[in-house]
């Protein structure tokens, strides 16, 4: 049995809290908590930059990436891109955010039906 976060798992945040047009920023999105956030960030309607160092090109020993984090999303009818970020690395964070500004401006739209 998958521990992924679905729709089922997200479905009290949703019916909690309308997102739409929101852009969310979540660290650690590849796995766990942070990928269960993301997604029920998304199915709220929000837009979701999911920030991680564990990507399909560079994974971590711990099964779980962005990419897996933002096609779950994708396919429930989100919004979400990857944001590779090693958060030790200052810089690094700088970037997470001028990134995250960049590709889901605010206002942007989820598209995520209802």
């Amino acid at each position: 049995m998958s521990s992924a976060p679905n729709a089922r798992t997200t479905g009290l945040l949703v019916s909690a809290y309308d997102l739409r047009g929101k852009v969310a920023l979540v660290t650690g999105a590849s796995r766990g908590v942070g990928a269960a956030v993301a997604m029920a960030l998304a199915a709220a309607g929000a837009s979701v930059a999911c920030a991680a160092r564990s990507t399909a090109s560079a994974p971590q020993r711990t099964p779980g990436t962005l990419d897996d984090t933002v096609a779950r999303i994708e396919a429930l009818g989100g919004r979400a891109v990857a944001v590779p970020t090693n958060l030790a690395d200052p810089a690094q964070v700088e970037a997470m955010v001028a990134c995250t500004v960049e590709r889901l401006p605010p206002g942007t739209t989820s598209t995520r039906s209802r």
